[in-house]
């Protein structure tokens, strides 16, 4: 297969950030709610006013409190009492996940389902929480929606690049890599520069805006951001990429599988024999999301054929 590109690799950059810096933005109530969160002495009430002021966010949010991902779904018919089940953190995941799957209205093509990726996404988020809570991370809340959005770059290219986007995917399922490998192949735009920029423009905090840009390369970049305290956050959401990616837990462009390399697990589990068992955690976590995934992103669909 041959690749059409017909702007160079910068000239492609520059015009998709013009572009991303009109996107819309999350909704203000999303700001708000991450604002009173970060605030050790809000209240239940209070968080419940702010979610309140947006009714149509108010209500997936209870309706993901009900899904059966949760051990204490189905009584829930309050902002507050969704809070008192499931607490503070959970419910700012879920303002987080149904604002962020609500920003995009794209339709699935053969090359690039987007339900699956958004099962992905999902599939991340949950295995990169479910690494911190085992590692002890203060914020395990916070590693969830960076390991949500870490591919978000992929939509905006599908989104506002459509066709060579679709080929970059069709040029990693031809030759077994995985997209970011496909991208420096083709020496295209990577999908997580795209994702960094959107973050930017989204105004997310910088664990997030780093996970986006940094996903695919723990053991190189996050060696030049040691000075930074998301570096451990960005190897455990690349961890919980590959993963879920093992799992076939959703599909996010490509069908090719890299398994972590020992040092990057070393690294964050202080010895390899302890990723079995955390790979028992993912597995039993994932498990229990289908619920939670058909709440936010509809009934099962066909996956891309594998090859």
């Amino acid at each position: 297969m041959t690749f059409d590109r017909k702007l160079s690799r910068d000239q492609t950059l520059r015009s998709l950030v013009e572009k991303i810096s009109e996107l819309p933005t999350l909704p203000h109530v999303v700001y708000k709610v991450l604002q009173v969160l970060n605030n050790p002495n809000a209240s239940i009430r209070q968080i419940a006013e702010v979610l309140e002021q947006d009714v149509s966010l108010s209500a997936q949010v209870l309706r993901l409190a009900n899904s059966g991902f949760y051990s204490h779904a189905g009584g829930a018919t309050t902002i507050d009492r969704a809070i008192t089940s499931i607490g503070m953190d959970s419910v700012s995941q879920l303002v987080f996940t149904a604002a962020v799957f609500n920003q995009f209205e794209l339709n699935s093509v053969p090359s690039f389902n987007v339900r699956e990726f958004w099962k992905h996404s999902l599939g991340v988020a949950i295995a990169s929480e479910t690494i911190a809570q085992s590692l002890g991370h203060r914020e395990p809340a916070l590693v969830y929606l960076s390991g949500l959005v870490h591919d978000i770059g992929k939509l905006v290219y599908f989104q506002l690049h459509r066709d060579e986007w679709l080929q970059v995917c069709e040029w990693a399922r031809l030759e077994r890599q995985t997209i970011a490998e496909a991208e420096t192949t083709l020496e295209t735009i990577p999908h997580a520069e795209l994702g960094y920029e959107l973050t930017r423009h989204w105004r997310l905090p910088l664990m997030i805006q780093e996970v986006a840009l940094g996903h695919h390369n723990s053991m190189t970049l996050v060696n030049d951001l040691e000075v930074s305290e998301n570096a451990a956050v960005i190897r455990i959401v690349n961890l919980a990429n590959l993963l879920v990616h093992s799992l076939r837990y959703g599909h996010s462009g490509h069908n090719a599988v890299r398994n972590p390399k020992k040092d990057l697990v070393v690294q964050i589990l202080g010895d390899d024999a302890n990723l079995m068992p955390l790979i028992h955690k993912v597995h039993v976590s994932l498990s229990r999301s289908e619920q939670l995934l058909i709440s936010v992103a509809g009934a099962e669909s066909t996956r891309p054929s594998a090859n």
